[in-house]
C-alpha cells in the first residue's frame, strides 16, 4: 500500500484540526524507523516549544487583567 493510499483510507487528506505524517516503515526489516522516530519527537518538541509559549502569553495576560481591575 502506497503512503497515499494509507493517508486516504485513514482520511487524513480531510482533516483540518492539525497536521500529520506518514512514514514508510518496517519493523522487521528495519526500514523507515529512524526517520519516523524523528519525526515524532520533532513534532513533540515543537509541541512543548507551542505549549510554553502559549503559558507565557496566557500568564502576560491574566496578570494584566489584574492590574487593571
Amino acid at each position: 500500500m502506497t503512503l497515499s493510499e494509507m493517508a486516504s483510507l485513514l482520511g487524513l487528506p480531510v482533516r483540518k484540526d492539525g497536521k500529520w505524517q506518514l512514514f514508510k516503515t518496517s519493523a522487521t526489516k528495519g526500514i523507515g524507523l529512524d526517520e519516523a522516530m524523528e519525526g515524532f519527537t520533532g513534532t513533540l518538541k515543537s509541541r512543548q516549544s507551542f505549549n510554553h509559549i502559549c503559558t507565557s502569553v496566557m500568564k502576560n495576560i491574566s496578570h494584566f487583567f489584574l492590574e487593571m481591575c
